[in-house]
């Protein structure tokens, strides 16, 4: 029962907007957690492909970026958002570079108006970091629509199902290749998540990290 309940929770989005009240040391964690070895696959990516402009939906206080940062030897842009006032706060007071810029408000307007400043259309690269459970299927379709223009490459680290729909009454998989064909990127490249997970079969069965590309 205590689980469930744990589980009913950490599905919540005002739960992450409000943690830091629970756990005040959360988002420097978070911080100090940009040395972790998962983290390098965002940074090598980018080197790969030769990308230099990011945006990230859920950067937390920024432990993604700051890995890039330390990684990539060119400068790059980057656009990080959360819903959490206190991660952006934390993460502000991590870099004054007018190259990084973090909100807790996007809208075309923020992004069009930041990529002017920048000089640039679009992000080469947006992140998705286990952060779209959160969202119904509805709510992520929204953002796509708004959204699609300004991207590139995606990669989703999340719960994802192309055959069927599972839960563990917390996390629910979506289909997140039919989600985002319908918005005109392509499936390139699915692989099992990187992140720290239950040892239950939903996590076995559906944490995985997808790379897609606009067509």
């Amino acid at each position: 029962m205590l689980k469930k309940i744990k589980n009913f929770i950490v599905n919540k989005k005002l739960y992450w907007k409000l943690r830091h009240l629970i756990s005040p040391n959360l988002w420097e964690d978070y911080y100090e957690n940009s040395v972790s070895k998962r983290r390098d696959f965002y940074s090598a990516f980018i080197q790969k492909e030769n990308l230099k402009a990011i945006f990230e939906f859920g950067c937390a206080s920024g432990p993604n970026l700051f890995n890039i940062d330390k990684n990539i030897p060119w400068d790059i842009y980057y656009f990080g958002y959360d819903i959490s006032s206190a991660a952006i706060k934390y993460a502000r007071k991590k870099t004054s570079l007018n190259s990084y810029y973090f909100s807790t408000k996007i809208n075309k307007k923020i992004f069009t108006s930041k990529l002017n400043s920048w000089k640039i259309k679009n992000f080469d690269l947006s992140i998705y970091d286990r952060v779209l459970y959160l969202l119904s299927e509805i709510e992520i379709r929204s953002h796509f629509k708004e959204y699609k223009e300004f991207m590139n490459f995606l990669i989703i680290d999340d719960f994802h199902n192309a055959n069927k729909k599972e839960n563990n009454t917390a996390y629910f998989s979506k289909n997140y290749e039919k989600i985002l064909f319908d918005f005109g990127f392509k499936l390139i490249k699915n692989e099992p998540s990187e992140h720290e997970s239950g040892d239950d079969d939903f996590f076995k069965n559906n944490a995985r990290r997808l790379i897609f590309e606009r067509k």
